[in-house]
C-alpha cells in the first residue's frame, strides 16, 4: 500500500476494503494459487425507499425482479444507518469510512444557492484510490456530489473514468460531465423547461437512461482489466 495522506484514522477505510475483497486461495496438487480478482460493484441509490424495491415489499409499485435475486441470493439487510440525513455527507463517509466530521463535508454542495467552495478535502483517502493502488481501474458512473469545481471532480479523487451529474438532479444546470467536461449537448434541461415539483421527475428518467448506457458501454467493451464500479 502506497498511498499515504493521513494516518490512522483512515485505517477503518483499509479495513472495509479487506471485507469486501478477501484473499482467497486455493490449493492444487500441494501447490497454492491465488485466483483472478473479482470485479467490484457498489450501487449507491439516491431517494430510495425502505419499500421501493420488491424483495422489501412486493406491493411496491415498481418491480425489482434483478435487485430481489441479489437479496436471495445473498445477504437482505433489514437495518441500515447513515452518518447524516442528506446526501453529500453520506456519500463521502461511504468512499473514505470515515464520519462527516472527520471528512469535513457536513453540507451539500448547491450551484443554485452559490454553495460552490466545499467538496471532499484533497487529503481523504477514497475507495477509489485505494482500488486503483492495488490494480483495479476505476469508474464512477452517475451522481457525485462531492463537489462541483474542478479540484473535487471524481477524477482527481481515484477514479479513471467519470460520466454523470455533479450534484442532485433538481439542482440546476442539471447536465452530464465525462471526466473533466461537459458533455457536448449534456446541459439536459434549462430551468424552464419542467416542473421540478412532479413527482414521476421524467429529466430523471432520461438521465438515468444515459448513465446506464454508459455503464453498459465500459462494462461489456473493457475485458482487460479488472474493475471497481461505483454505480450512484
Amino acid at each position: 500500500m502506497k498511498i499515504v495522506k493521513n494516518s490512522a484514522p483512515n485505517s477503518f477505510c483499509l479495513a472495509f476494503l479487506l471485507l469486501i475483497i478477501p484473499v482467497i486461495t486455493s490449493c492444487r496438487g500441494g501447490e497454492t494459487e491465488t485466483p483472478a480478482r473479482p470485479n467490484v460493484l457498489i450501487i449507491f441509490t439516491d431517494d430510495l425507499g425502505y419499500g421501493d424495491v420488491s424483495c422489501y415489499d412486493d406491493r411496491a409499485k415498481a418491480q425489482t425482479p434483478l435487485i430481489d435475486r441479489l437479496a436471495e441470493e445473498g445477504v437482505r439487510c433489514t437495518d441500515f444507518y447513515v452518518p447524516t440525513p442528506y446526501c453529500a455527507p453520506s456519500r463521502a463517509t461511504l468512499l473514505t469510512g470515515r464520519f462527516p466530521l472527520r471528512h469535513g463535508l457536513i453540507r451539500n454542495p448547491t450551484p443554485d444557492q452559490g454553495i460552490d467552495s466545499i467538496g471532499i478535502p484533497a487529503d481523504e483517502i477514497t475507495l477509489g484510490e485505494v482500488f486503483r493502488e492495488a490494480g483495479y481501474r476505476t469508474s464512477l458512473i452517475g451522481k457525485w456530489h462531492l463537489g462541483h469545481r474542478e479540484q473535487f471532480f471524481p477524477v482527481r479523487h481515484g477514479f479513471d473514468e467519470y460520466y454523470g451529474i455533479l450534484y442532485s438532479n433538481d439542482m440546476r444546470p442539471v447536465q452530464i460531465v465525462e471526466g473533466m467536461d461537459t458533455v457536448p449537448g449534456g446541459n439536459i434541461l434549462s430551468p424552464q423547461s419542467i416542473d421540478v415539483s412532479d413527482p414521476d421527475k421524467p429529466h430523471v428518467c432520461h438521465t438515468g437512461i444515459l448513465l446506464d448506457v454508459k455503464f453498459a458501454e465500459i462494462a461489456d467493451t473493457d475485458h482487460t482489466h479488472t474493475n471497481f464500479f461505483h454505480l450512484a
